[in-house]
């Protein structure tokens, strides 16, 4: 039970243990359950219903396992920055569309965490957009297929250098 900002945060989290949370997967999963391993991670921090937690994501990949964890670290305070943030967001998404691609998003993450530290700056973030588009447009369950992004942005790439929301019209 949690209050942010007027909004009250109930629930109950599953797969808690003294060691911390542990999320097993028996699917290889995709962006949308590490968000979901991030939502409740910041929860727990931020209720401070268990202190300090672990949270841990095992799945498949290929033919071995996975494993994402979240640490520590994070204060009370830090987490419930993050999720202040967050419905920050989701209020604004109330009105107008948001831009949330999660698969896309970790691309680009990963290509500028993974890319080498004697590179330029520049570099990089050209790469992670080659990355970003790579994902965009992958197959299957790609962002760029999505009807609401299809509908939203109209077969261009919300990422591309100048590029613009098209106006939604009501129907």
């Amino acid at each position: 039970d949690l209050t942010l900002d007027r909004v009250r945060l109930t629930g109950q989290v599953s797969d808690v243990y003294d060691s911390g949370r542990v999320i097993a997967q028996a699917s290889g999963g995709s962006a949308k359950h590490e968000v979901g391993l991030w939502l409740t991670h910041l929860a727990l921090r931020a209720a401070e219903v268990v202190a300090p937690i672990r949270s841990t994501l095992v799945r498949k990949k290929g033919g071995g396992a996975e494993v994402i964890s979240l640490g520590t670290t994070m204060s009370p305070q830090e987490a419930k920055g993050h999720l202040q943030a967050i419905l920050s967001d989701y209020r604004r998404g109330q009105e107008i569309p948001l831009c949330f691609f999660p698969q896309t998003s970790k691309a680009y993450a990963l290509s500028l965490y993974e890319a080498e530290e004697d590179k330029e700056r520049e570099s990089k973030e050209a790469v992670a957009l080659v990355k970003a588009e790579e994902a965009w447009r992958s197959e299957p369950g790609a962002e760029a297929s999505d009807p609401y992004n299809l509908t939203l942005h109209q077969g261009a790439a919300p990422f591309s250098p100048g590029y613009t929301l098209v106006e939604v019209s009501e129907r």
